[in-house]
């Protein structure tokens, strides 16, 4: 499988993750338990902008960036991947106390989902790094190549001898 394919499948998951673990949350209202963390009706905007921005923005933006070849695309998806990479860990940490047996399964594999893809990008970026000093490398000899072989072009030897 191609790192692409990979790291476009590893973003999805993470979106479904988010998906899966908000439904572990709600989960348990089906068998009457009362979910409410306020009772004044307010929700805290703030609080539901970074939740939506972590949980389908960052995984929208990071799928986009890995189908651009571009070296900006895939820094900035290998940000974005470490970025989810540090919140899943850090959630799960402040979370996983908890008396919602779903979320036993959910968070240890964000964890994981989140480190692979933290890696496969990381190591993305590194190849795509090698790729273009190869290709720069053997550009720059092709180049030297020639120039030695053209007569037109005299080296500094060849030059002060006709001097």
């Amino acid at each position: 499988m191609k790192r692409n394919s990979k790291i476009l499948a590893l973003w999805l998951l993470t979106i479904g993750g988010f998906a899966s673990h908000s439904i572990a949350d709600l989960l348990p209202m089906f068998w009457g338990k009362d979910l409410r963390i306020a009772t004044d009706g307010n929700a805290d905007q703030g609080m539901i902008v970074m939740m939506m921005t972590l949980s389908f923005l960052l995984p929208a933006c990071g799928i986009l960036c890995t189908l651009s070849e571009k070296k900006f695309a895939k820094v900035t998806n290998a940000l974005l991947a470490a970025i989810i990479a540090l919140f899943n860990v850090a959630h799960a940490c402040m979370e996983l106390p908890s008396d919602n047996a779903g979320q036993y399964v959910v968070l240890p594999m964000m964890i994981v989902i989140g480190l692979l893809l933290a890696w496969h990008s990381a190591k993305d970026v590194k190849e795509n790094r090698k790729a273009h000093c190869n290709q720069w490398a053997s550009k720059s000899f092709l180049k030297r190549r020639e120039r030695d072989s053209n007569p037109r072009y005299l080296s500094v030897r060849q030059f002060s001898r006709l001097l």
